[in-house]
């Protein structure tokens, strides 16, 4: 596959020149382009691993060689909270910092950059108002200043636990965590299916379903005793509903939510063709779909169907929660799923429908919630019938919705289990599946959903190098982007913007 050579060959000359850049003592440039690399495999998945052994083994050698051992003996009730980004409703900062503050553990919580905290208003808002909580961002710009004011930070705080949740490409976390002693470090793998740095700097790692404790041990390569499982209950802010744009009175409404790169991931969008066909078969089925994302290819499917009366394409909505509340049955996406969906509508009493493949990263509802009574369809023609089933049969989805809420997914739940693993009580006799996740699929997945790789390798690497090419490299890259491919205008404009962003 011409693409896959294209991003293995990008790949592995980023990771070398950081390695030789590292390596003679130019620590900034081995860092942009180790963050490039990492990048590039979280974006397409290239390594069967899902890690690095030797990048991390190089950063690791690097700290040891750069800085002295961290020695921790700090007192139980003092934790370190490491945050690569902070996201409102995003990722898993909102539990963990919801059981600290609940448990009465006094804070240290890191974020290494100002602008991670752009979409994290709500959670600054609540780390404010807790006097246990003390907020740090290293005012330095350089990879090695950062990693030198956190492990100053972190000595001086002298926690005993540290909570590392991480971006995947995260060196700056990866090495201020790194050669330490006395501090016990769980990572929260809130990106099972991706490539991430943080093996070698962790103790123990939270996994949040089977399928990741799966890649863990079969691919990554770590023990089972040194992970924990422990599912999350969902965040959200419950806004108000803002309505349908239809008269909802006789209807029943199904709702699909996510990144539309989720749906696009396939480009012969199967999905939505059985979608399709329920709504030609129930004249009282409207379907709505919500998610940021390029929508043109998918609203045209439906208008080539004569179904503008039946599909409604709502754009991200601030009030998703509500919305999907207001709903008869969430569809989950496919081919990609999402985690957190499905959790707002089994919290709320609606049933979810979706597809288990085994062979793509997404696995199964059943694992992801920790239910056994309910097996999910495997193919479209069960996700057909039961979809059908579903809107036509009241008592259906009422049963369904009453099997799913099951799921330990709930907050006192999530604090339990948390009480048990830092306890060192939790029960680790859980069955794992082997894994049937076909590589070639799951790389095709991601390729379909962003096939013009030249040009998305190269935005990369403008993203990433921003601040530290020259002006002619700058402009170089520049022009290649806008050659290739035949861009479109409005990705002209997108490249522009990146360009002037120096």
């Amino acid at each position: 596959m011409e693409a896959k050579i294209e991003i293995e060959r990008e790949y592995n000359s980023a990771k070398d020149s950081g390695i030789k850049f590292i390596e003679n003592g130019n620590h900034e440039k081995g860092f942009l382009h180790i963050s490039y690399a990492a990048r590039i495999a979280q974006s397409y998945p290239i390594l069967p691993e899902y890690i690095d052994s030797e990048l991390e083994f190089k950063l690791e050698e690097f700290v040891k060689a750069s800085f002295p051992a961290l020695q921790f003996n700090g007192p139980n009730k003092r934790v370190v909270f490491y945050n690569g980004q902070i996201v409102d409703s995003g990722a898993l900062t909102e539990q963990y910092l919801d059981y600290l503050i609940f448990r009465k553990y006094n804070v240290l919580f890191i974020v290494p950059d100002l602008n991670n905290l752009k979409l994290g208003s709500r959670i600054l808002s609540r780390i404010s108002s807790e006097e246990r909580i003390e907020l740090f961002v290293p005012s330095n710009i350089d990879f090695f200043g950062k990693i030198s004011s956190i492990r100053q930070k972190m000595l001086e705080f002298n926690a005993s636990i540290g909570f590392l949740h991480f971006l995947p490409s995260d060196v700056v976390g990866f090495c201020s965590f790194s050669h330490t002693n006395g501090l016990i470090k769980y990572n929260i793998v809130h990106n099972d299916h991706t490539f991430w740095l943080g093996k070698k700097c962790s103790n123990f790692f939270i996994e949040f379903r089977k399928f990741g404790i799966s890649i863990d041990i079969q691919r990554r390569g770590i023990s089972m005793d040194k992970i924990r499982l422990l599912p999350f209950f969902p965040i959200n802010e419950k806004e108000e509903f803002k309505g349908f744009p239809f008269n909802r009175e006789g209807k029943i409404v199904g709702i699909s939510g996510g990144n539309l790169y989720k749906y696009l991931m396939d480009p012969e969008l199967k999905y939505f063709l059985e979608i399709i066909k329920m709504l030609k078969n129930n004249d009282n089925f409207i379907f709505c779909l919500c998610g940021s994302g390029k929508s043109i290819k998918i609203e045209q499917l439906f208008i080539d169907n004569g179904l503008t009366e039946q599909f409604f394409y709502l754009g991200q909505r601030s009030d998703f929660y509500s919305l999907v509340g207001e709903c008869d049955i969430m569809f989950e996406s496919y081919p990609f799923k999402g985690g957190l969906t499905p959790l707002f509508a089994i919290e709320q009493n609606v049933p979810v429908l979706g597809i288990g493949l085994k062979e793509t990263a997404s696995g199964t509802l059943e694992d992801l919630i920790g239910i056994n009574g309910y097996t999910q369809p495997k193919n479209f023609d069960e996700f057909y019938l039961e979809g059908s089933e579903l809107i036509v049969n009241k008592e259906s989805r009422v049963m369904l919705a009453e099997k799913l809420k099951q799921t330990s997914m709930n907050r006192m739940d999530f604090i339990k289990g948390l009480d048990e693993i830092l306890k060192g009580t939790a029960n680790l006799d859980f069955k794992v599946a082997n894994l049937e996740i076909d590589d070639d699929v799951i790389f095709n997945n991601y390729v379909n959903s962003n096939p013009r790789v030249s040009e998305y390798l190269m935005l990369l690497k403008l993203n990433v190098f921003k601040y530290n090419l020259r002006f002619m490299n700058k402009v170089q890259i520049f022009f290649k982007i806008l050659v290739s491919y035949n861009v479109k205008m409005k990705t002209k404009g997108f490249v522009l913007l990146q360009f002037f962003k120096f």
